[in-house]
């Protein structure tokens, strides 16, 4: 998520938001360290002291000397984020994502620098390895931070900044399937042979294996018809 640090902010604060009206975080639950949301994210110090910043600000985190960063019994009362904008059945915003997520991948093979992708390459290797004892919310950041960070380092931004727009609604599936899909280690597993692919720079065997994970990810849902006939706003800040 290097780049642009007021974006990357934005990014980790909607996440984080999100982890809390999705229930993967709860009030007086205790944040990851800085150092362990550096290589979450993979932004710098400066990005996640930030992005802290904005939540202590908002009320919805506060710090204990020595012990940590805590969430707020306020934050039990957060309003979802306003969203402005023509409505879209799930299953076109999915699609689009889809169609963004392929393009990155092809892009990808023009970068000189996958140095995040090898970040992201111990990140999924730490969560298989530890899988049995993974809390929600550790699969849900993963999840939710998969795809960005993919998006983010095709270098278009005009890519990049449509799928902001679509990170609330896809956010629902991406809590079902962190916390709900007996088969969230198998695609894990396909992640880890799709990172693989990109390092190889072979996008096409990396686009089927993102093929793969769509098709796991989307066996592990239930009431699949309803999740992808429910209409969602784009998610526009105000």
């Amino acid at each position: 998520m290097k780049g642009n640090n007021s974006t990357a902010v934005e990014i980790i604060v909607e996440t984080l938001k999100q982890s809390i009206q999705q229930g993967t975080l709860n009030p007086g639950d205790k944040l990851p360290t800085l150092k362990q949301m550096e290589e979450i994210y993979c932004v710098s110090r400066i990005v996640i002291r930030e992005a802290i910043k904005v939540l202590e600000g908002q009320g919805l985190i506060y710090s204990k000397q020595g012990s940590g960063i805590y969430i707020t019994e306020h934050s039990a009362f957060l309003e979802p984020s306003k969203s402005i904008g023509k409505e879209y059945a799930f299953s076109d915003i999915y699609s689009l994502f889809k169609f963004i997520y392929d393009y990155a991948v092809f892009e990808l093979k023009k970068q000189d620098d996958l140095s995040e992708i090898l970040e992201l390459k111990k990140l999924n290797r730490e969560l298989i390895d530890s899988y049995p004892k993974l809390t929600n919310h550790q699969k849900f950041t993963y999840e939710t931070t998969f795809g960005i960070r993919l998006i983010r380092l095709s270098k278009n931004e005009l890519a990049y900044d449509f799928y902001l727009m679509l990170i609330k609604p896809l956010s629902h599936v991406d809590y079902l399937t962190a916390t709900n899909s007996a088969n969230y280690l198998e695609i894990l597993k396909i992640d880890e042979n799709l990172i693989q692919a990109i390092l190889d720079r072979d996008p096409y065997r990396a686009s089927f294996l993102g093929g793969e994970r769509t098709l796991k990810t989307i066996s592990g849902l239930k009431d699949k018809e309803a999740i992808f006939d429910k209409k969602y706003k784009v998610f526009v800040s105000e």
